[in-house]
């Protein structure tokens, strides 16, 4: 689901650099039905892409992913840049204004609603970690890359959040809700550099599509190595000439592409498909770090403390941070808030999606387990 997501930002930059990027109708919000089919195509055109690349070749696909941070950071450092000078309110007006929309305690919800932002920004680190069997050294470098990929984000994603919203023509104006980013840059910049930051929001969407979807293509292919998933020797064949595993990239574009398909004709379950992707990957961090933490309690050997990363007498706290947190987001992402899975008001299956959608996983789940245990192991 999160390279469906993840996809779909492409209907949001696309169109706004060349009209002929909205193949289908005029409207290209994604709650509209002609903005969310096109959607799809652009979605599936990137995934289809990015699935080829996977399958190339690991050096040729990390080549390309270089080339999309690279451009990505330089571009992020321009975005930043130019709407610093920009400006139309100082670092205050922009963070601490309420509008006379809430004061004190009563801004609570609103702030708890503002972290959603910092959640969707703050995951898919873990990338690293899944494609750490294809590096040298990954006890070392896969923990760096890790730490690395968050603080930049964190750095880079406040600045730009901070610097657009001290740019932006108006707070209020829904523009800034429905478009974003997108709509700063092409108001107070002249249509060639805007378009040309546009492009580089693109380029940014592909490479963060690709580094997604490559790892769930290796997530795929790991747990088909060891016999979790049906059809495992077909999934954890490795091709000879390329020595990565096409069938399961494959496999993963075409369920994601699956995924953009059920927006079909239903423009506001974009929103709802793009939320619970995140609720999804915020219960897989804490699968982790929650049995971590119950066996640092337990005192028993401090898990993850390689030579890549040790935290020594800081495990435990921050362990402890990283489970309370992780808790806390996943709760605030679920959270059935009509506002963010069903801002029409139309349907109480989407307002409460996330539940059911967490649910039916874990029941599917529990079926797949129980099947892939009869199963005869494969030659791994």
């Amino acid at each position: 689901m999160s390279v469906a997501a993840l996809a779909i930002a492409m209907q949001t930059v696309l169109p706004m650099i060349w009209s002929g990027f909205q193949l289908v109708g005029h409207d290209s919000s994604l709650t509209s039905v002609s903005g969310a089919t096109n959607a799809i195509i652009l979605g599936s055109i990137t995934i289809a892409a990015c699935a080829v690349i996977g399958g190339v070749g690991v050096a040729f696909m990390g080549r390309i992913t270089v080339i999309g941070v690279t451009v990505e950071i330089v571009g992020v450092v321009l975005m930043v840049a130019l709407m610093f000078l920009h400006a139309h309110r100082t670092p205050m007006q922009a963070v601490a204004g309420t509008a006379g929309h809430g004061h004190g305690l009563g801004y609570v919800p609103a702030f708890l609603a503002s972290m959603v932002m910092a959640a969707y920004v703050m995951y898919g680190f873990d990338s690293a970690a899944e494609l750490s069997e294809e590096t040298r050294d990954p006890r070392r470098t896969a923990p760096r890359a890790i730490v690395g990929a968050l603080l930049l984000s964190a750095v880079g994603g406040g600045l730009m959040i901070l610097a657009t919203l001290m740019a932006a023509p108006s707070l209020g104006a829904p523009e800034l809700s429905g478009e974003g980013i997108a709509w700063v840059i092409t108001s107070q910049l002249d249509t060639a550099m805007g378009k040309v930051l546009l492009g580089i929001v693109a380029i940014a969407i592909f490479s963060a599509t690709l580094a997604i979807q490559a790892s769930a293509s290796r997530v795929m292919f790991s747990m088909a190595r060891d016999d979790r998933l049906p059809f495992g020797a077909f999934l954890s064949h490795v091709n000879k000439r390329t020595g990565t595993p096409i069938n399961t990239g494959i496999a993963v574009a075409v369920l994601a592409i699956a995924v953009l398909l059920v927006n079909l004709g239903q423009a506001s379950v974009f929103a709802a498909i793009t939320s619970v992707s995140v609720v999804i990957v915020y219960l897989a961090y804490l699968m982790v770090t929650l049995p971590a933490l119950i066996q640092r309690v337990r005192r028993s050997a401090p898990p993850g403390d390689g030579p890549g990363l040790r935290l020594g007498r800081w495990g435990l706290p921050v362990n402890l941070v990283a489970v309370v947190m992780g808790a806390a987001l996943l709760v605030d992402i679920a959270w059935p808030r009509a506002e963010v899975y069903d801002p029409d008001g139309g349907s109480t299956v989407l307002q409460y999606f996330s539940i059911l959608f967490v649910a039916g996983t874990a029941v599917l789940g529990v079926i797949v387990h129980a099947y892939v245990r009869r199963l005869p192991r494969n030659r791994y």
